[in-house]
């Protein structure tokens, strides 16, 4: 489990991309291209997810794009704050959200 894991690191495994990304785009427009296209592979990988598992009236992009956005801002909340509860409750609302969407 990946909140396991990143409170066993003492909150430095599995760092949130998008920082990353932002600071590596600062120093070079390759850099950022790469990171822009990451960041779309992936919100595509878990809305074709979506798509496969039937999100009833969700655009399966807008539930990635959630998705993935909360998932990094979790890491992010849960590393500064040194302890993983926002990162359960990101992902037990997002389990509610997409069991909800799956109805």
């Amino acid at each position: 489990m990946a909140a396991t894991e990143f409170t066993e690191s003492r909150f430095t495994r599995r760092m949130p991309v998008v920082p990353i990304c932002i600071e590596r785009s600062a120093r070079s427009f390759e850099l950022r291209d790469t990171d822009a296209e990451f960041i779309r592979v992936w919100r595509a990988a878990v809305a074709r997810d979506r798509a496969v598992n039937s999100v009833n009236n969700h655009p399966a992009a807008r539930v990635a794009t959630l998705a993935v956005t909360a998932i990094e801002g979790a890491f992010a909340v849960s590393r500064a704050e040194q302890t993983r509860d926002t990162l359960l409750a990101v992902r037990d609302e997002l389990w509610l959200l997409l069991a909800q969407a799956l109805q």
